[in-house]
């Protein structure tokens, strides 16, 4: 069977990191092709520099903010660069085009992470299942949460 599992992969921490790796692992020891989905929606903010981090009402306490990041910058860089290296290493990723997917993937594993929460006042359609290309798919809830 050719799975796609659709999850929180690109989150910059261990936990989302390593559980994707060992979902994808395990399902390639029952002998089927694992595909590790590479959506990115846009309420994730992932890069360097994530502006709201920064922005206070106090100028004074921006300014330190604004310092404090400056001078952790590089530890910030390696740790980034890492958790990218980690991700093009190791998932079988496929980017969230589903158009195409149609025949390359059988069934859509969800989860596991707090994929049900909602973002921005409002649960994601995709995590659901619910995204056009879905039709005759098969879908299986894995250890997905609310948060």
């Amino acid at each position: 069977m050719r799975i796609g599992i659709l999850t929180y992969s690109s989150a910059h921490n261990y936990g989302a990191m390593l559980q994707c790796y060992a979902l994808q692992e395990f399902l390639k020891t029952l002998g089927h092709t694992v595909y590790v989905i590479d959506y990115r929606p846009d309420y994730f903010q992932y890069g360097l520099f994530v502006g709201w981090k920064w922005i206070s009402f106090s100028p004074v306490k921006t300014w330190r903010k604004v310092r404090f990041q400056f001078h952790t910058f590089k530890c910030q860089r390696q740790r980034y660069l890492a958790f990218e290296r980690f991700s093009k290493r190791y998932f079988h990723l496929k980017t969230l085009r589903l158009s195409y997917y149609q025949d390359d993937i059988d069934c859509f594993v969800l989860g596991s992470d707090q994929i049900w929460r909602k973002n921005r006042g409002k649960f994601d359609p995709v995590y659901w299942g619910d995204f056009e290309e879905s039709k005759g798919h098969k879908f299986i809830s894995y250890a997905a949460s609310m948060g």
